[in-house]
């Protein structure tokens, strides 16, 4: 049962309801909106058998929650491979899961974006599991359903569509995108090893057809529901300030930026060495707002080395901080990360990788981004772990520009998020 002492609010009544009237859905709820109560709701509707597949750090959060909502006992609940009413375990041990994906009446997947990929050995074995033996209910949990192009999309429909008897109208990654996408061809030079070298043109898939979209609400009907947080939460004011670091070009960055956009190999120490030459001017920023009481403040950047810069200026200050990155164990980033919610740190220093999913940071009103995250995805799921539920204060996300083509970054992320916007609703 869950606690009488659980506020329930509306929109996490009506997820409920759609997941519980829909076998197999995503929630794609926007970050912060209370997804893990959802799931926790439709698993209390029948006390069901429950699997949850969830990344490495949110593992212990998940055994919290269900602490924390129900009343169900401490024992009946296990974090690893150990078949229990109640298993957590993190996408790594996916592959040894396959008993308790047998016994599972509802499986739950969070931060399902990560089965985006259909060329990797995870996703292709999570759908064969789900294929093979068709829990009877399958929940996907994700803020961002579409991570950044129309072809992510793909892998979540085509899991959710497992339990119908009519197959999935697209058998294939290529139907899909050639359906919704726009697409042109691209030479690309091979030089296979023992064999003469040729020219060849692939398919290269952008855009979105709009006229597709349609058919493709269609296709999502009684498959994701979606809410945004403005619509269904009164939250504070969100504001974006723009710190201009340096008004210099980097045509390096610039470059290799384009490359990501076009999903070609690039260069990541072009974007590693910015975000070095920023870390200076970030931590003497950071030092003025602890300064002048804006504290506590949370960094984030894509690296660990800018982290340190900041850490070992800020460290002569005597500005209290904790940290979230890969280097941390989780043990010590749930530490940290309490001691910042409880108010007893001034700074808590993040990379995108460690953090930006699953943690709860609203102690703070100020978020200052290093360095920006090439991906709409990351930089919407950044910004949702201080404004969220339990939020009171207007928030402001400092982002440091540090040449001319971030301004361009900002740009795109922007007409992405404006593009989802519109396939998903709003």
């Amino acid at each position: 049962m869950i606690r009488k002492n659980i506020e329930i609010k509306d929109h996490q009544v009506e997820g409920r309801d759609f997941l519980l009237a829909n076998n197999y859905a995503i929630c794609g709820d926007e970050q912060g909106l209370g997804k893990t109560l959802e799931a926790i709701l439709v698993q209390q509707d029948k006390n069901y058998k429950t699997l949850v597949i969830c990344p490495a750090t949110l593992k212990l959060g998940w055994k919290e929650e269900f602490e924390k909502f129900t009343d169900l006992a401490e024992t009946a609940i296990t974090v690893g491979l150990k078949n229990n009413h109640i298993n957590i375990i993190n996408y790594e041990h996916i592959y040894k899961c396959t008993e308790l994906m047998m016994q599972a009446d509802l499986i739950i997947i969070d931060e399902a974006q990560y089965l985006i990929h259909l060329e990797s050995q995870r996703t292709t074995f999570a759908h064969r599991m789900i294929k093979k033996y068709k829990p009877e209910r399958l929940v996907l949990l994700t803020g961002t359903p579409i991570k950044n192009r129309i072809q992510d999309f793909y892998s979540l429909m085509m899991l959710v569509n497992y339990n119908e008897e009519k197959a999935f109208r697209f058998p294939t990654q290529e139907s899909w995108n050639d359906y919704f996408c726009h697409f042109y061809l691209k030479k690309v030079y091979c030089n296979p090893k023992n064999r003469p070298s040729f020219t060849t043109r692939v398919k290269q898939y952008t855009g979105f057809k709009e006229d597709k979209l349609p058919e493709l609400k269609k296709l999502m009907a009684g498959k994701l529901i979606r809410r945004l947080a403005k619509n269904v939460l009164d939250l504070p004011e969100l504001i974006f300030k723009d710190i201009t670091v340096s008004y210099k070009d980097d045509k390096e960055l610039e470059k290799a930026f384009k490359q990501f956009k076009e999903g070609e190999e690039y260069d990541s120490s072009v974007k590693r060495k910015a975000a070095v030459s920023v870390a200076p001017f970030t931590a003497k920023y950071v030092k003025d707002m602890i300064q002048a009481g804006e504290g506590p403040v949370i960094i984030f950047s894509d690296y660990k080395d800018p982290l340190s810069i900041i850490e070992e200026t800020l460290s002569k200050s005597k500005i209290t901080m904790g940290r979230i990155t890969g280097d941390d164990s989780l043990a010590n980033r749930d530490i940290d990360r309490k001691l910042f919610q409880a108010g007893k740190l001034d700074v808590i220093l993040c990379t995108v990788g460690a953090a930006a999913e699953g943690i709860t940071l609203t102690a703070s009103r100020n978020m200052v981004l290093n360095d920006l995250p090439w991906a709409w995805d990351k930089m919407s799921q950044l910004i949702k772990r201080f404004h969220r539920i339990g939020q009171e204060r207007k928030c402001v996300v400092h982002r440091m520009i540090g040449t001319k083509v971030y301004k361009r970054i900002i740009t795109d992320l922007f007409d992405k998020e404006q593009t989802i916007t519109t396939i998903l609703g709003d």
